[in-house]
C-alpha cells in the first residue's frame, strides 16, 4: 500500500525508501531499489504526486 495515496499494490510495483540509520541526523529518505537496506521502510506508487508529497513526508524513527 502506497503510505501516502493509500492505494493497495502489489509490493514489487511499490517504491521502497528508508529511513537513513540512527547515528546519521540527515532526515531524508534514501531510495532502496533493490529493498533489501535495513530499516523502516515507506512505500509509494509510482504516481509523480505521490513522490512529490513524499519529500515533504515527516521521518518517524523508533
Amino acid at each position: 500500500m502506497c503510505v501516502i495515496c493509500r492505494s493497495k499494490h502489489a509490493k514489487g510495483e511499490l517504491l521502497r525508501y528508508v529511513c537513513p540509520s540512527a547515528g546519521n541526523n540527515d532526515t531524508a529518505l534514501v531510495f532502496d531499489e533493490k529493498q533489501v537496506l535495513p530499516g523502516r521502510g515507506y512505500y509509494i506508487c509510482s504516481n509523480p504526486e505521490c513522490a512529490q508529497r513524499l519529500a515533504r513526508f515527516k521521518v518517524r524513527r523508533k
